[in-house]
């Protein structure tokens, strides 16, 4: 099934404490993040990072605040299609069709693709099945993921139009992908996946899912005015990929490593530094920001009316001036925040970081909390200390009633 943000959202809001406590009852394995420094992209990406630095919050940013969500989407579908081929594979060697001399340039490699290209399994077909009868027989290999694509429903030859039929049938759903998938340790991710994708569950998928998989991603965002167009591609690469799936009849991840690299490289020159720029050093939404703004000047202009109107009445000076400071530090705050984005109570005292508007995370990346406490001190403190220096101006003033 298609996964929209309103899911994404609904999917995340239960508290994230909760869920990496239940994947990680006993904190063993927060030893495996980095403390002394930010995580990177690609740890971000391998969901191997704690909020607020994680991958469901830089899906957010991608989306509500660069527009480009398309590229992270791209990422992780491809990312799925790889785990897809290596359980595929893992089943294929299981069956016996291929064996440890295949996997010798790992699960991607060009050893590997060429033995389990459709040619390569074509022929080891027909040399296993005695007669052309037997081998159009549906009773035979229908829980095998070579028979499955070797011969249509009416009995034709793969050669005949197997792939011309699985170009042309409608688009299988596609997979839950991105945020919804927890994150858990590299050992562990064949198996957390297995349980949503096609062939899940503990058996291995077919070849007809990686097909669908890999048709899925091509014409999302590889062809021209797909839903999901990525632009960024050069037409070379577009090139290239149409070559492999349409005419080479491949669907194994390699067909997308040019085009993953060129994202990845984007996600990393451009939405990256902004994803860190809104966790790290602050922790509020755009939203959050405008609406403090307008707040905090709206207090601020209260503050100054308080102070003016008490001069213009005549009052002594010190006494009940000092009564203006309360408006305009909460003035003061305000702008700040919306000129930060961070809010240091929520910083300091909830220790939560705002994901979508009024929708938290607790802050369990170490390097971010201590960061984020950091500011958020400095910026209370610089609050206090411009809200006294403009409230004893005020209070210093000769008062003169007119």
């Amino acid at each position: 099934m298609s996964v929209s943000a309103t899911a994404l959202e609904a999917g995340h809001n239960v508290s994230d404490e909760a869920r990496y406590t239940e994947k990680y009852p006993d904190n063993t394995n927060m030893s495996t993040y980095d403390t002394t420094g930010l995580p990177t992209l690609e740890q971000v990406l391998s969901r191997k990072t704690l909020p607020p630095v994680c991958l469901y919050n830089f899906y957010i940013i991608m989306r509500d605040r660069l527009h480009s969500e398309e590229l992270l989407d791209f990422y992780l579908d491809v990312q799925h299609h790889e785990i897809l081929w290596r359980r595929y594979v893992k089943g294929m060697k299981k069956s016996g069709h291929i064996d440890e001399t295949d996997l010798t340039d790992g699960f991607h490699g060009p050893k590997l693709v060429s033995r389990l290209s459709y040619a390569s399994l074509r022929r080891d077909e027909l040399a296993r099945s005695p007669s052309p009868a037997r081998s159009r027989s549906p009773e035979l290999g229908q829980n095998t993921s070579t028979q499955q694509l070797v011969y249509d429903e009416d009995g034709r030859s793969a050669d005949d139009g197997a792939r011309r039929t699985n170009y042309s049938r409608p688009m299988s759903p596609s997979m839950p992908r991105g945020p919804l998938v927890e994150s858990a340790p590299v050992g562990q991710q064949d198996s957390a996946f297995a349980s949503i994708v096609p062939g899940g569950g503990g058996s291995s998928p077919t070849r007809e899912d990686v097909t669908a998989s890999c048709e899925k991603i091509y014409y999302t965002y590889i062809v021209q005015s797909a839903h999901k167009e990525i632009f960024i591609l050069p037409g070379s690469v577009r090139s290239m990929i149409a070559k492999r799936i349409e005419q080479d009849e491949r669907d194994d991840p390699a067909v997308f490593a040019e085009a993953k690299d060129i994202v990845f490289e984007s996600m990393q020159r451009h939405g990256f530094p902004k994803f860190l720029r809104c966790k790290v050093w602050g922790n509020t939404t755009m939203w959050q920001q405008l609406g403090r703004l307008v707040f905090g000047l709206s207090a601020l202009f209260l503050g100054f009316a308080i102070e003016l109107s008490l001069i213009l009445l005549g009052h002594e000076r010190w006494g009940e001036r000092f009564w203006g400071l309360i408006p305009i530090f909460f003035g003061m705050l305000n702008v700040m925040i919306g000129l930060s984005g961070l809010d240091p109570i929520w910083a300091l005292v909830f220790n939560i970081s705002e994901t979508t508007t009024f929708h938290f995370n607790q802050v369990r990346q170490p390097q971010v909390k201590k960061i984020l406490k950091s500011r958020a001190m400095w910026l209370l403190t610089l609050s206090i200390v411009l809200s006294v220096i403009v409230t004893v101006i005020f209070a210093a003033i000769p008062g003169h009633r007119l």
